[in-house]
């Protein structure tokens, strides 16, 4: 059985699908009173966009959280923990604008 990142660089490689990510670090962030997760995804679709993120905000709906996505700028590193830092950094300079979408 193949792991799953070799799962996904087959299928990649395969042209499979339009695009191909791993999660590879989720982060949960407090920030101005509201609540935010940043995924790390490792691309197998595009070698020019190592790593990227995709963040959400915790929103209340109909009485339920449910992560919604955030949209932040786009990020692009060559190591996760770049990607994830450069988006933490987004964050923290986004001070009290609400951007959901």
């Amino acid at each position: 059985m193949l792991d799953p990142s070799s799962s996904l660089e087959y299928f990649a490689d395969q042209k499979s699908f339009e695009e191909v990510y791993e999660v590879v670090k989720t982060a949960i962030i407090v920030h101005n009173d509201g609540t935010y997760r940043i995924e790390v995804l490792k691309s197998f679709w595009n070698s020019n966009i190592p790593y990227t993120t995709s963040s959400y905000r915790d929103e209340l709906i109909d009485g339920k959280h449910v992560w919604v996505w955030y949209h932040a700028p786009w990020t692009r590193r060559d190591t996760a923990d770049e990607a994830l830092g450069q988006a933490l950094g987004f964050l923290a300079r986004s001070g009290s604008q609400e951007t959901t979408t």
